[in-house]
């Protein structure tokens, strides 16, 4: 017996993040995000941990920027998007595609 999956209509339009935080924010998930404080020969890890939930939440928040006119979008626990963060997190999240939307052809640091 074949599994059948969903498969989104080639009409239905792909959620932007802020669609996706909006359809999370009900119940959010809980992303911690800081830096790694595991002694390594390499230093400079960032620690993104949460549940299968929250971990699907990024995910979906990821894929939503690929796809976003905008190029840009941000979440902080100190700021907007606070809800999908732990007690824990030292750091915010800044998704970035690229080329930028505001400069096609090159990088632009914002």
């Amino acid at each position: 017996m074949k599994v059948r999956t969903e498969q989104p209509s080639a009409t239905a339009r792909a959620e932007s993040p802020d669609e996706v935080c909006q359809r999370e924010s009900k119940s959010p998930p809980k992303l911690t995000v800081r830096l790694s404080a595991e002694e390594s020969p390499v230093t400079g890890y960032v620690l993104i941990e949460g549940s299968p939930k929250a971990l699907r939440f990024l995910a979906s928040l990821l894929g939503a920027q690929a796809r976003a006119k905008d190029c840009g979008s941000q979440l902080h626990p100190n700021g907007p998007g606070n809800i999908f963060f732990s007690r824990k997190s030292e750091l915010g999240i800044y998704i970035h595609r690229l080329p930028c939307a505001s400069r096609p052809t090159k990088h632009r640091k914002h």
